[in-house]
């Protein structure tokens, strides 16, 4: 399952409380890092990267996950992934939407019947 730009973007904007271009930003930003996959490992990130992704991970936009594996000279080795949960981006993404069309739609309907003339004549 893939996720686009304008959900998480969504998703994001109804999380962070940010506004819509620095959620555009941030998920670009995120597309750009995870590519064409739902995870990445994280050694791959930069320290920026990884704190803009646990704030994400807080928000349960993220999630990780770990491997641990016997390297061939016994050491354990720990890998760490990040993955995007789809379920959440698309749910949190749908509800946003849903609350910004009733926003706009009480915006409008709270118009006076004023604001729908042009020049003082009646265009309904």
């Amino acid at each position: 399952m893939k996720v686009k730009l304008d959900e998480l973007a969504a998703a994001i904007m109804a999380v962070a409380g940010v506004g819509q271009s620095e959620a555009m930003q941030t998920a670009m930003h995120m597309l750009n890092i995870f590519g064409y996959e739902s995870q990445i490992i994280d050694n791959v990130l930069d320290s920026e990267d990884r704190s803009m992704l646990r704030i994400l991970e807080d928000e349960r936009i993220i999630t990780t996950s770990q491997d641990d594996c016997i390297l061939e000279d016994g050491r354990e080795w720990r890998i760490h992934y990040w993955k995007l949960n789809m379920d959440a981006i698309k749910r949190v993404a749908s509800k946003n939407g849903a609350e910004m069309r009733d926003r706009t739609a009480k915006m409008y309907e709270a118009l006076p019947p004023e604001a729908w003339t042009h020049d003082g004549e009646d265009t309904q």
